[in-house]
């Protein structure tokens, strides 16, 4: 019988020593992984061959990955705890008495990013890929849909793997209906996509002497966040584009999205993305053919007198930190 996705497992834990494979502590409701070590192989460069090269030996292990996925509340607070790095205490969310926030800002600029060991099923094997640490990510929200993931890694190392017994993601996904984007506090009631990404700027780390085969610990840069709005072009987006793209000032973006599943009467699993200061770098609309005239603005958060350039604030049932 031939071997396919169906049935598949990846799971996640993450690491207090980076590096080290740790448990996994929970399932992620994926749709597709690329996790992979692959040999870096030197070759032998001698004239003494005259036909092909006389030998070629492993020189080092690249290690990365990363995975696609439906978004659901299980896995909305390590998403982005593992992407941005920073996650304060979780407090009671306003006139809950189960409901909890998470708030979640980039790390600083000399702290390591968080890792996380992931464990994958392949059915014919289990392999866990240690020393995961998130180099982008993205979340997408379009129209008639649920509220997509895509994450990529930078890796040390794959081992041989174990499936722990957990609970599957249960909760109903997040979606794009009932999510709002505000823009200096005003709803955009006309968007039918948005998307937001980051870019941790991470490197792989040297191959030295101590760390053989395997890479040491990497870091990271300069971060980019940047947001995708597609809209109609109407009163709203001809504003922002003449006021603010063509002026350089920046503006406010908030994006709230929420799962239809209740945490308790009144209050639903939902996540807000808050952008303080994003400079909208793109967004000029053309008229093609006799369709409705549509504008795809972007912008990129910026740091500014000291605040954070994005914070989330998860609202779950989860009462720890991931």
């Amino acid at each position: 019988m031939n071997i396919n996705g169906i049935d598949t497992t990846l799971q996640i834990g993450k690491e207090s020593v980076w590096g080290t494979k740790v448990p996994a502590t929970q399932n992620i409701n994926f749709l597709s992984e690329s996790f992979k070590m692959e040999p870096e192989f030197i070759e032998e460069d001698s004239v003494i061959g005259s036909i092909s090269a006389r030998d070629k030996d492993i020189a080092a292990f690249n290690v990365s990955g990363g995975y696609d996925s439906i978004l659901k509340p299980e896995n909305a607070v390590s998403f982005f705890a593992l992407a941005l790095g920073l996650q304060a205490a979780p407090v009671s969310h306003d006139g809950a008495t189960v409901a909890k926030d998470h708030v979640i800002t980039p790390v600083g600029a000399n702290v390591a990013l968080p890792s996380f060991t992931a464990i994958v099923d392949r059915k014919l094997h289990v392999k866990a890929y240690a020393g995961c640490q998130v180099g982008t990510f993205e979340i997408s929200a379009k129209s008639k849909d649920y509220i997509r993931t895509k994450v990529t890694a930078i890796c040390k190392s794959e081992e041989t793997g174990t499936i722990t017994t957990l609970p599957k993601p249960s909760k109903k996904a997040y979606k794009f209906v009932n999510g709002v984007c505000a823009i200096d506090g005003t709803p955009f009631a006309d968007v039918t996509n948005v998307v937001f990404s980051g870019n941790n700027a991470a490197t792989v780390g040297d191959h030295t002497l101590g760390s053989g085969l395997l890479p040491s610990e990497g870091g990271h840069g300069i971060r980019e966040y940047s947001v995708t709005l597609d809209t109609k072009f109407n009163a709203a987006a001809n504003s922002l584009i003449e006021t603010k793209y063509k002026t350089g000032d920046t503006v406010e973006v908030e994006l709230t999205f929420e799962s239809p599943e209740e945490i308790e009467a009144g209050i639903k699993h939902q996540f807000e993305i808050s952008l303080p200061a994003v400079l909208i770098n793109g967004g000029l609309p053309n008229i093609n053919g006799k369709e409705d005239l549509t504008v795809s603005i972007t912008g990129v958060a910026l740091e500014k007198d000291g605040v954070s350039p994005c914070t989330v604030t998860v609202v779950s049932d989860i009462a720890t930190i991931f």
